[in-house]
């Protein structure tokens, strides 16, 4: 026992005077049984870790990485075992979690620590106890956990003032207390922007401005624009981001190029400046390439583990280059992000619209007109209504089983979307969407409408009208249904009803269906939607791009979403018109063309390609070819009452 105190107490002197090579010998030689040690002991196996750390500047991370996987998986499986209670230990494993972005299984292994107590119970150390509390606060806040942040923030904020009222401090005493203060403002100013509560944000950031030094102006000024960003003042945000000095992220943890970029290209994605925030997005990628190629030239240190966090930029780019209208290059970037985050709906729902745009390019609805049989006179002369080509049918036809940009791909992703959503659904804390904001309760409902609806156009895509019912069925049952996706699920459910044979219950359903009451906005209030899904990421960290959720998905679809009421009501009524004349029942599917010209005589545009081919089949079917060759060649469609006027009158 006496060799076992005597070496202790050699390496921890050596330790503290910073000889770490002669602390590492003497911790070897524990370990080896020479010194009286034990190999087995935990405190042995964390300082021999330690030591190495430090020794290499926080370049060897294997073995510490190795210890804190052994030490979670200790207290994972049972509860009471004696490192679960060692605050030193705990501390030290949860910091490597830390910057090595395993924010879960930090907060896991320190609520093991706390128990069902909580932090604020804790019997250890003062300092130690302090630095415990910051530290599971900021893994909280990390893990988008803002009630329980804010709780223990709350209890640092009471030890804290408690200690600055009193009369006996020193001068460097007050000096740490006062830091703490600005970390703890900081971290509130981050969990008041994730709730939203932007009256006690601003208060904080007052305090922040009055009392914060120069190591937290980059997380003040980031704090700034991210407010002004959430309050839609975008140029101003932009003005908050002007930052000259900063320290570098071997230092910090945290490159401020790369968060710069990154949230300059999100404030020009919410003012619909899709090109040029996909231009800050990749100068942001190439901070990041600059970081890794550092790391390459040396061994990658705990901060620079911190800095990178390219499954973040990732998703940011995939939505920036979906809503750019890039699907082929956003898939990849989101297939690449959800190998990672793939417990989040909204990720798995951004995949399934860059396959719905990659289709919708491929397929297009276009109809052309070709002359054949000789020029304009000859007796062989005809117009010829070309189909829209089917280029990449092959590119569809692939197993589903492989990530691609296909439909098949796409209708799994749906189910992921739906399969997560029932899980989750009656969480009162909504859903986590690592690395965007938590979907709130209220807002999962809607998510899952977003869901059904794309399952329902990819279902028709791939021939599956059943499914494709079901999808649209479900999905009308709800009792809040946006106006925008209640026209869409209208469309596919008549359609679906066609392709099963059943044409009476297809036009009943459109006949009932008025499109003049449909709402072409996004969600089921522009205000609410704008606010639910604002970002909800830490504010000195990348903020995320998927927060107008789902306009990115209806600027991804120009191409195949109506423009304007006045176009939806053609299209309905163009549709409706079809299923007339597969009943052969002409005059009424005439009538309803009628109606789509007059909502289009105040657009601006032509008359749509459908509703031409349509009328032209009517006339043919009923032996007015000349009728149906005008319809074709002056793009109009004619004013059948003013045609049967004449002959009743004769008549």
């Amino acid at each position: 026992m006496e060799d076992v105190k005597r070496c202790l107490d050699q390496a921890g002197r050596a330790f503290s005077e910073n000889k770490l090579a002669e602390c590492a010998k003497l911790l070897q030689k524990m370990k080896d049984g020479g010194g009286g040690g034990s190999s087995g002991d935990l405190k042995l196996q964390h300082n021999i870790a330690l030591v190495e750390l430090y020794r290499s500047k926080n370049f060897s991370l294997e073995t510490f990485d190795r210890f804190a996987k052994s030490i979670s998986q200790k207290c994972s499986s049972d509860p009471r075992h004696p490192v679960c209670a060692n605050p030193v230990i705990v501390h030290n494993v949860g910091v490597f979690l830390y910057f090595t972005q395993q924010f879960e299984a930090a907060v896991k292994l320190l609520d093991k620590l706390c128990g069902e107590e909580g932090v604020e119970k804790l019997k250890c150390d003062a300092d130690l106890h302090m630095s415990i509390a910051f530290l599971l606060s900021e893994c909280l806040i990390r893990n988008q956990q803002s009630e329980r942040a804010l709780t223990t923030l709350t209890w640092i904020e009471s030890k804290l003032l408690s200690a600055a009222g009193a009369a006996d401090k020193s001068k460097d005493a007050k000096s740490k207390n006062d830091k703490l203060l600005n970390r703890l403002y900081v971290l509130k100013a981050n969990v008041n922007l994730l709730t939203k509560s932007m009256k006690v944000c601003k208060k904080d950031i007052r305090s922040l401005s009055a009392t914060s030094t120069q190591s937290f102006g980059v997380p003040v000024a980031f704090i700034k624009a991210n407010y002004e960003y959430i309050r839609r003042n975008y140029t101003k945000s932009i003005r908050m981001l002007q930052i000259s000095q900063y320290r570098p992220h071997t230092e910090t943890g945290e490159s401020i190029p790369l968060m710069y970029y990154n949230n300059l290209g999100c404030i020009h994605h919410h003012t619909r400046k899709h090109a040029l925030g996909v231009f800050y997005m990749r100068k942001s990628v190439q901070e990041l390439n600059s970081v890794q190629a550092k790391s390459k030239k040396s061994p990658v240190t705990m901060m620079g583990v911190s800095a990178m966090r390219p499954y973040e930029l990732q998703y940011n780019m995939g939505i920036h280059l979906l809503t750019a209208g890039y699907p082929d290059e956003a898939f990849d970037c989101l297939s690449a992000a959800v190998q990672v985050y793939s417990r989040n709906p909204r990720l798995w729902l951004r995949l399934a619209e860059c396959c719905i745009a990659v289709h919708s390019r491929n397929e297009s609805s276009e109809v052309s007109l070709v002359e054949a049989g000789g020029p304009p006179g000859n007796p062989h002369h005809r117009l010829v209504i070309q189909p829209p080509p089917r280029e990449n049918l092959a590119h569809d036809t692939q197993s589903a089983a492989f990530p691609a940009a296909t439909l098949g791909f796409g209708s799994l992703c749906v189910e992921n979307v739906l399969m997560i959503i029932n899980k989750h659904r009656n969480d009162a804390n909504g859903i986590a969407c690592r690395p965007a904001g938590n979907i709130r309760s209220t807002d999962v409902e809607y998510l899952e409408i977003q869901a059904l609806t794309s399952g329902a156009y990819i279902s028709l895509g791939l021939s599956n009208f059943i499914k494709a019912r079901n999808y649209c069925q479900k999905a009308l049952a709800k009792p809040r249904i946006p106006g925008s996706l209640k026209y869409c699920l209208n469309m596919y459910l008549a359609e679906a009803l066609v392709h099963l044979n059943k044409l009476n219950d297809a036009i009943e359903m459109m006949t009932n269906e008025k499109p003049a009451e449909f709402s072409l906005t996004i969600g089921f209030d522009s205000d609410q939607s704008e606010k639910n899904d604002r970002s909800q990421e830490r504010t000195d960290s990348p903020v995320n791009a998927d927060q107008q959720t789902d306009k990115s998905s209806s600027e991804a679809q120009s191409n195949i979403y109506p423009s304007s009421p006045a176009l939806a009501a053609c299209y309905h009524y163009t549709n409706l018109a079809c299923m007339y004349c597969l009943k052969q029942e002409f005059e009424r599917a005439r009538a309803c063309l009628q109606t789509a010209s007059q909502n289009c005589q105040a657009l601006t545009d032509p008359v749509p390609s459908e509703t031409l081919v349509c009328a032209a089949y009517i006339e043919l079917a009923q032996g007015n070819k000349h009728l149906a060759i005008q319809i074709l060649q002056r793009k109009q469609i004619p004013n059948y009452r003013a045609l049967t006027a004449p002959a009743a009158a004769a008549a």
